[in-house]
């Protein structure tokens, strides 16, 4: 995806910071290093670079920014979070047939007795 030369200077400033210093700089060290004064202009840089997929960042925690390689380098579309586990296979619907449960899968069905039914 292509970069505007801004975006481009923010990365070869990142690049050349963490060769020189084995960190990532914090925005103030960014906005200082660029000649900017506001840290919402780094942000609005560093988050449309990270949605672009050229940097990976952990939210809410400092000197976290990363260049990514170009060969790993994609689209934050493509990168879907984990956003839970279910279980897998066929729903069960299960229904109470007084001191018996009657479970259903699929077209299979059988009964089952709940532990402590007499």
């Amino acid at each position: 995806m292509a970069v505007t030369r801004r975006q481009k200077e923010v990365i070869d400033f990142l690049e050349s910071f963490v060769s020189r210093n084995g960190y990532s700089p914090s925005f103030e060290e960014i906005a200082r290093g660029m000649g900017l004064k506001s840290l919402a202009t780094v942000h609005k840089h560093i988050t449309n670079l990270e949605k672009k997929g050229m940097l990976d960042r952990v939210h809410n925690r400092s000197r976290s920014i990363d260049v990514l390689p170009p060969g790993a380098r994609t689209r934050s579309s493509d990168r879907l979070p984990l956003a839970g586990r279910i279980a897998a296979g066929l729903p069960v619907e299960a229904t109470d047939a007084g001191n018996h449960l009657t479970a259903r899968c699929g077209r299979e069905s059988g009964r089952l007795r709940p532990r402590g039914a007499r």
